[in-house]
């Protein structure tokens, strides 16, 4: 992963990975978030656009938001609250291990904690920003 020239994280690949002749580099996956919306959490950096990015490869998944918190004021837990589209909320016990893993494998092992929200419980928002709330106080 690297950060291009306008602050995006990107994934390059180099043109010298490619066998048909093309002479610049692409970014594999577009772009994986902003240099700007990173969170450093237990050491590992951790970006909201690349938890939606997860999150969102879930069809049963309607809304989320990422909570951030200092816990006894030693470390710090991220959690995402998970609402699940209507109907579709008996498949939290499936669902919830396979997004641990998913989160896991893309974020350098970090534990996310997961929570199910009630129906209607969380905001809606257009601007993903919003979906982050940082409660460490800094």
């Amino acid at each position: 992963m690297g950060i291009d020239k306008t602050g995006d994280l990107v994934r390059r690949v180099p043109h010298t990975e490619c066998t048909c002749g093309r002479c610049f580099d692409l970014y594999k996956g577009g772009i994986l978030g902003r240099v700007d919306d990173m969170k450093l959490i237990r050491g590992i950096n951790a970006y909201p656009s690349s938890v939606e990015a997860i999150v969102r490869e879930f069809s049963e998944m309607d809304e989320f938001q990422i909570v951030i918190t200092r816990e006894r004021g030693i470390y710090d837990e991220i959690t995402v609250r998970c609402e699940l589209r209507a109907g579709q909320e008996h498949l939290w016990p499936q669902l919830m291990p396979r997004l641990d893993a998913a989160l896991a494998d893309g974020h350098g092992r970090l534990r996310f904690r997961l929570e199910q929200a009630a129906a209607g419980e969380l905001p809606r928002f257009e601007v993903k920003a919003r979906r982050l709330v940082d409660r460490r106080g800094v």
